[in-house]
């Protein structure tokens, strides 16, 4: 038998071409859309462009030549309010904003004490 093989013209090699870049263009379109879809994508446009890699040789410089501030984090006091005069009464207070008793304010003001005689800076 003799060796035989099909050829294809060359509009043929020209279709399988342009197939295949539309089914490469299909392909990088899908994982675009796979990686963004949580939707950051559109809320911050620069983080989706490339970095040239000089912009990234020099921001690693920057960082290893630059010490930054490190702030450490502030502390939360949570202090429940003092006795009110709903609260002496037994008055559901709901959303209200009623005034301290005078027992409620010395609570708050031993609140403060305590709190500045541990060391708390209150900003």
């Amino acid at each position: 038998q003799p060796y035989s093989r099909s050829l294809l013209s060359k509009s043929q090699k020209r279709k399988r071409q342009q197939h295949l870049k539309s089914l490469e263009q299909q392909r990088k379109d899908q994982r675009a859309k796979e990686s963004y879809e949580d939707g950051y994508a559109d809320m911050f446009p620069s983080l989706n462009k490339p970095q040239p890699f000089w912009k990234k040789t020099l921001r690693k410089a920057k960082n290893v030549l630059v010490k930054k501030k490190v702030s450490t984090p502030g502390t939360l006091i949570l202090v429940r309010h003092g006795e009110s005069t709903w609260n002496k009464n037994k008055t559901f207070t709901g959303w209200a904003d009623p005034d301290l008793s005078d027992m409620g304010l010395r609570e708050v003001e031993h609140a403060a004490r305590l709190l500045l005689e541990g060391g708390y800076e209150i900003d």
